[in-house]
């Protein structure tokens, strides 16, 4: 479109001429000053050509008629179907062949950002050719990096770059040096390889990943990830992802590695052969599509299995963390719902690596609920819903329960004091039944409960010369009235609070005039009214402070009045300004009960950009145990055409044994540079220590 608001004052205030009519296409050029309209033309000032296909802009052009030469010169342009087929200062077009000689030469792709330039170069309908050439994808002045060619050639349908003996430079230095490379420069999805992906460990040796990308259609495309480990084995992955329509998509990954015999009985493992598989799918509109009658649903799953936790170990080597979870959670969601009403079903299957086997670990398979939306009852403020779900707790080997609950509530609101404040009563039932398998004595639980409360509400907002401020305030009074429990209920059951109680909230920020957040603060506390025993719940506290745009402070805690003493506390502060950031922070738990626990440490991390790098480090320390908790230190920086990072680090890494879950800790060096949008290598260097429980 630019381009056609350059050419309408040419339209408007040049000369016009057709330079010859045997050409097809037909050629017109434009200019301020023509001449030699009968032979040869001559144009100077705002030389234009336009056809069909191309679009030439230069400060003076001449064209032989016999030789159906064109010579452009000055600022010359040439955009070919509406992209920059060429830059240069002067060009030889041969408009019967399509063919042309520029020197100096410079293209560029604008959807990858790579850049060619050289002395001169021939263009051969779809193939460029070059003589000594440079090509990077930072910018043309002083590029952070780039490679030099003795030769090369661009094809512009394939959108390959070739080069001749290339040299790869850092800045002005050179770092690499190979006889032969080719790149691409589409952005589009296109089957090749992928940036490799190799670590070095003490235990496991030399590991070298070559990924395989696979794209034959625009919906679907499968990634293949051989791996070979020299002193435990290989094996290999694959992820096969798919869209199937507009609001739906998915992927399917699986893997399988084998350890070598050896391997397997020197580090003591359960498993020598380490596979697992699983499923990923969402869609905002699974059968709605296919039925009038459903007008709003989804479905969302996310179904995992591993046969143990080296798995996940394994396929995370070229991560800079490992996988610590030792909770393997299969989900699955879909839901049905209209104006009036919501139906879901739900399911979730955990499977705990640090267990032999999974027999005796609860499942939830499924859960159903239906929901009724807020309704008003006779009139607007009167309001009732219905919540109503079916849990089934499965296993194995043990109990399992199925558990009933229903829970409706009635409630109506009025405004008081001109709407400064919200006056609300509710009336709730709640009952619940629970049925056991495999239980010896008591195969049941019921449980019967009303609830009153009233609550008050109020929303303030208030203006000041330099802020505005946001303060709300609740207040809840819950009364429970009719009980009935009888039987068992085990603690996979949640019940709903028996105590009556108080309920207190404040919430409150602070906006500067241009509604920038710089200050909130959240307390919340309950009183229970039934019992002088344990009659405060814990308070919590939330304080942020954004001093200025450089410096924020964060300051939470927990108190238990319980224990009489403050159960967690959270103090941090944030600072960034010219290139600088510090992070220092201390953070504490205690946990009550007959074998009290304490996690007390201090965190600090800082970084300083500069122009060419960043560096970086994280420091854990443990006063507690007198231990330092963690640690990293890295250097890197991320640009637009380039990205690196070098860092060590110590972690902590799960395993399987043959006599239960254990850990090992690990400190590992790791190496990751990418040239974007060409790709790149990661490495990382593994140092495996003895096992242990901690650092």
């Amino acid at each position: 479109m630019r381009y056609l608001f350059l050419l309408l004052p040419l339209l408007l205030f040049s000369k016009t001429v057709e330079i010859d009519k045997t050409l097809s296409p037909n050629y017109y050029f434009l200019g301020d000053t023509l001449e030699g309209l009968d032979d040869n033309i001559s144009i100077s000032g705002n030389a234009v050509l336009i056809n069909s296909g191309y679009f030439v802009t230069a400060q003076s052009a001449k064209y032989d008629k016999e030789r159906r030469l064109l010579h452009l010169k000055g600022g010359v342009k040439i955009l070919k179907d509406g992209t920059l087929a060429l830059s240069s200062e002067e060009v030889f077009l041969d408009l019967r062949d399509d063919n042309a000689f520029a020197k100096p030469f410079f293209i560029q792709d604008h959807s990858t950002g790579i850049w060619v330039t050289s002395s001169q170069a021939n263009f051969n309908k779809d193939r460029y050719d070059f003589g000594r050439v440079a090509a990077s994808s930072c910018s043309l002045e002083n590029p952070f990096w780039r490679f030099e060619a003795s030769e090369g050639y661009l094809d512009t349908n394939t959108k390959w770059l070739h080069l001749y003996n290339p040299k790869i430079y850092i800045k002005d230095i050179p770092v690499f040096y190979m006889p032969y490379l080719f790149l691409s420069t589409n952005r589009e999805r296109t089957s090749g390889l992928l940036m490799p992906k190799t670590a070095l460990s003490e235990k496991d040796g030399l590991m070298y990943m070559q990924p395989f990308f696979y794209a034959p259609s625009l919906n679907w495309d499968v990634e293949f990830r051989p791996l070979m480990m020299s002193n435990r084995g290989g094996g290999l992955g694959l992820e096969f992802r798919f869209i199937d329509s507009l609001d739906s998509s998915g992927s399917f990954y699986a893997g399988y590695y084998s350890d070598m015999d050896d391997y397997k009985e020197k580090n003591g493992l359960k498993n020598s052969d380490h596979y697992g598989y699983g499923l990923y799918y969402q869609s905002s509109s699974f059968l709605e599509k296919y039925s009038r009658y459903i007008q709003d649903d989804g479905l969302y799953v996310d179904a995992n299995f591993v046969n143990d936790i080296d798995y996940l170990n394994i396929e995370d080597f070229e991560n800079e963390y490992y996988s610590k979870e030792r909770t393997v959670t299969s989900k699955l969601n879909y839901h049905i719902k209209d104006d009036d009403d919501f139906y879901g079903l739900y399911a979730r299957y955990f499977i705990d690596t640090s267990k032999h086997n999974n027999k005796n670990t609860i499942q939830n398979l499924p859960t159903l609920n239906y929901h009724r939306f807020s309704k008003p009852i006779f009139f607007d403020n009167l309001l009732y819903s219905l919540d109503m779900n079916f849990k089934n707790f499965t296993r194995g080997e043990g109990y399992r329960a199925r558990e009933y609950n229903i829970d409706i509530p009635v409630s109506i609101y009025f405004p008081l004091l001109n709407d400064y404040l919200t006056l609300g009563i509710k009336q709730s039932l709640y009952f619940s039944q629970v049925n056991y398998d495999d239980m010896e004595l008591i195969d049941y639980g019921r449980f019967l409960r009303t609830y009153h409360e009233i609550s008050l509400k109020s929303d303030l907002i208030k203006e000041y010369k330099d802020f505005d401020h946001v303060l709300n305030l609740s207040m809840d009074y819950v009364l429970p009235g009719i009980k009935g429990k009888e039987g068992l209920f085990m603690d996979i059951i949640e019940l709903p609070n028996e105590r009556e109680r108080l309920n207190f909230g404040i919430d409150q920020y602070a906006y500067d005039k241009k509604s920038n957040l710089k200050l909130y603060h959240r307390l919340k506390q309950s009183i229970h009214l039934d019992s002088s025993k344990y009659r405060y719940s814990n308070l919590k506290s939330e304080f942020g402070y954004f001093i200025d745009d450089e410096l924020k402070f964060d300051f939470d805690f927990e108190y238990s009045f319980e224990e009489s003493k403050i159960s967690n506390i959270k103090t941090y502060l944030d600072y960034k300004k010219d290139g600088y950031g510090i992070g220092f922070g201390h953070f504490y738990r205690d946990i009550g009960g007959e074998e009290p626990k304490r996690d007390s440490f201090l965190q600090l991390s800082a970084n300083r950009d500069f122009r060419d790098f960043t560096i970086y480090g994280n420091l854990g320390y443990d006063y507690e145990n007198d231990r330092f908790k963690n640690y990293e230190i890295g250097i890197g920086k991320e640009e637009r055409c380039f990205y690196y990072r070098l860092a060590y680090k110590r972690s902590l890494t799960p395993i399987m044994t043959s006599f239960g879950s254990d850990s090992f800790e690990e400190s590992f060096l790791f190496f990751e540079f990418r040239f974007v949008p060409l790709g790149g290598l990661s490495y990382k260097f593994l140092d495996n220590t003895k096992d242990s429980n901690e650092f």
